[in-house]
């Protein structure tokens, strides 16, 4: 009954065709992430322990350090885990002994098709399968575009390239 009498006065929301941005407050993990409803959104190693602010909207998440931006991520990240920019992952790759870890669990991560590649490689070569990650790693860099929110293919030079790696004589 109350809302029948206070309908005439009711006027709708306005809001922005690009929804709201809400702001939230994050410590920076030790492994240079924090984290967002389940996702986790690279921020660098130099904001470890930190509290930064990610402003929310529909489609990004944007990382602050202040007034300063550290980061613009898709929300919903490609491997649908996590979201590392392409020019931040060279900070990723910064400890060596961890480097072909790293590079390998980024190319499982950005491009689900090498698995099998990698698998592969990692069983008929346990000695020398660090060695094969870097040439992989690179045609990752070259060949593969990653926009945000689309698919990815690797072009058939990509490919060629993938199976001289694999197949070249030990």
């Amino acid at each position: 009954m109350r809302f029948l009498l206070e309908e005439p006065r009711l006027k709708p929301v306005q809001v922005p065709s690009g929804g709201y941005v809400l702001r939230f407050t994050r410590i920076v993990r030790t492994d240079g992430y924090c984290e967002f409803e389940s996702l986790r959104y690279f921020a660098g190693f130099g904001h470890v322990g930190r509290s930064l602010t990610l402003r929310v909207s529909r489609d990004e998440v944007a990382i602050f350090a202040g007034a300063d931006l550290v980061a613009r991520h898709p929300r919903q990240p490609l491997n649908g885990k996590y979201s590392i920019l392409p020019e931040q992952r060279s900070q990723v790759l910064t400890k060596p002994g961890a480097r072909p870890y790293s590079k390998r669990q980024l190319l499982l991560d950005l491009c689900p098709a090498s698995e099998w590649f990698l698998t592969e490689l990692r069983h008929r070569r346990p000695d020398t399968w660090k060695d094969d990650v870097d040439p992989a790693y690179e045609l990752l860099e070259r060949y593969l575009e990653f926009r945000h929110g689309s698919d990815h293919a690797a072009s058939p030079k990509a490919a060629h390239a993938a199976s001289r790696i694999f197949f070249r004589p030990r």
